[in-house]
């Protein structure tokens, strides 16, 4: 993408989206949802900033397929993000030692080095998976029409959103053995915590942006359909709650529509991505979104670090909520400060790989890398000529 044509709207959506993500582990490792009783002013509150939020890991999906429809597949950005990944868990795995030995229980394993054979973090094996199958996403939505495009992005929206969201309107409350929400796989889709899902958001977000969904719909638009799904998202919740809280009936239904897959959050997730890309800055406000921008996997990597969590569910354990508006301004601001302060680290991590060259050393293993496959392959071209 060159300098003229990137969209500092979709770098936004990146630095927003990451604060929603902080903004998700926050509250859920405080006592934030879990330690509000009854659906009071509190419960919905701090459930309207998870609903709110949760759409932020789809939003990653829908950009990476907006920025990546039309470019040049480089396995050396995937290499990069492994580096990357491997790099912060040495290092953290260190400084923990040199504060408190006891809390590395054992020197770094051979699957320290390869994250996505261990599922360390969930996305980036997701994303992984993903990133490999792009160039033929990239290919099946270049040859397709725009007839057969919709069609496809409308059976993914119907199977994989609608019919896997009333699925879940089942009775269980008669007997029936429920799904949890953890581990739900319907169709492969482990409640969005899966490779397909990305991939099927990768492709609607390439849907956007080879269609230019995003000029053909108003800024206001995508306003009211974000809130208003987080409402109604919001609203199902709430009410459900005090079903069960009433009857015990229906508790697998709960967060039916509190789910990275449902139509809600799902819609959601496209009105943001559609809203951000109308977004146009000046030069000084674009370049300090870069800035921040490139720096939001590193925040997300850094603040799920193993020992980093267990520190920040231990100092989130010490507040008690006292009213609030203090408790809202409370999570907002750790929010903030928790974005910030692993921006800056990712920061000299980038100057330190910088210096290292690890972005051309990673371009050099990328371009060795095809030169092998096409030798094995046109190896293989021969041999099968030859036996004909």
């Amino acid at each position: 993408m060159t300098e003229e044509r990137r969209n500092y709207g979709i770098d936004l959506l990146r630095i927003v989206s990451m604060n929603m993500i902080v903004m998700l582990h926050v509250l859920g490792n405080g006592s934030f949802l879990d330690n509000v009783e009854g659906i009071t002013i509190e419960y919905a509150t701090m459930w309207f900033l998870e609903t709110a939020s949760l759409c932020a890991v789809n939003c990653f999906a829908l950009i990476s397929g907006y920025v990546g429809f039309g470019r040049k597949f480089k396995l050396s950005k995937l290499m990069q993000l492994w580096i990357e990944v491997v790099f912060y868990l040495l290092l953290f795995r260190v400084i923990y030692y040199m504060i408190d030995p006891m809390s590395v229980k054992s020197m770094p394993k051979i699957t320290t080095f390869f994250p996505v054979l261990s599922d360390t973090y969930w996305y980036f094996t997701a994303y992984f998976v993903m990133f490999l199958f792009t160039p033929y996403l990239n290919d099946l939505i270049e040859k397709l029409n725009f007839e057969k495009n919709s069609l496809l992005v409308f059976l993914f929206f119907t199977v994989f959103s609608v019919m896997l969201t009333l699925s879940r309107m089942k009775p269980y409350d008669l007997g029936v053995n429920p799904p949890t929400r953890s581990g739900y796989s319907m169709f492969g889709l482990n409640s969005g915590y899966s490779p397909l899902w990305l991939m099927i958001l990768y492709y609607l977000g390439a849907y956007i942006k080879k269609y230019r969904i995003a000029e053909k719909i108003k800024p206001k638009a995508s306003v009211i359909v974000y809130f208003g799904c987080v409402i109604l998202s919001l609203v199902s919740k709430l009410r459900l709650t005090s079903i069960y809280d009433r009857t015990g009936k229906y508790q697998p239904m709960i967060s039916f529509l509190v789910e990275y897959y449902s139509p809600t959050i799902l819609s959601a997730s496209v009105a943001l991505l559609v809203l951000f890309a109308h977004f146009r800055f000046h030069r000084k406000t674009a370049a300090g979104i870069r800035f921040f921008s490139s720096s939001a996997f590193g925040v997300y990597i850094i603040h799920l670090q193993r020992n980093n969590l267990l520190l920040l569910r231990d100092s989130l354990s010490r507040y008690v909520p006292v009213n609030l508006p203090r408790s809202v301004l409370f999570v907002i601001l750790t929010v903030l400060v928790i974005w910030l302060v692993c921006s800056l680290i990712d920061k000299f991590r980038q100057l330190l790989f910088t210096v290292f060259r690890i972005p051309l050393l990673s371009e050099k293993a990328d371009s060795l890398l095809r030169k092998v496959i096409k030798k094995l392959f046109l190896c293989y071209q021969k041999k099968i000529a030859v036996e004909e």
